[in-house]
């Protein structure tokens, strides 16, 4: 069970910790003139935020040191907090006045926001291993 928690974590931090990166850093986002230079600044600094949680992830996923249970489940949480924090700013965009796409579009999936669909299976994916990290590993496993 400790390899497949190890598994789902690595495939869901790969989702929240760099694609948004390899998206978002293009005319559409970053790059886009349209953009308040302070909204720019805070968009990298969440891509930036986002690989560096994912990087650490993976570390805690597939490092050697200290107790496995442990850092399974640390990065269990970290993951429910960048994928549920990414659907507290969609279904609040109608208060702050967000979008999911931007005016070039976001890709579709099944007639659904790519963003969306991606980041909802990944939150699935999260959600299992944080249901293996807490429920299935005993506390005596390295």
């Amino acid at each position: 069970m400790m390899n497949i928690c190890r598994i789902l974590l690595t495939i869901s931090a790969l989702a929240y910790g760099f694609t948004p990166a390899l998206v978002d850093l293009g005319d559409g986002h970053i790059f886009n003139d349209l953009w308040a230079p302070h909204a720019r600044f805070h968009g990298v600094w969440l891509l930036s935020t986002l690989a560096a949680m994912g990087a650490w992830v993976l570390i805690l996923c597939w490092h050697k040191s200290g107790r496995a249970v442990d850092r399974l489940r640390t990065a269990s949480v970290l993951g429910l907090i960048a994928l549920g924090t990414f659907f507290v700013a969609t279904f609040a965009m109608g208060a702050y006045g967000g979008s999911l796409s931007d005016e070039v579009g976001e890709g579709l999936i099944l007639g659904l926001n790519g963003n969306v669909v991606v980041f909802a299976i990944a939150l699935v994916i999260q959600a299992g291993a944080a249901v293996i990290a807490w429920t299935q590993l005993g506390e005596d496993q390295q």
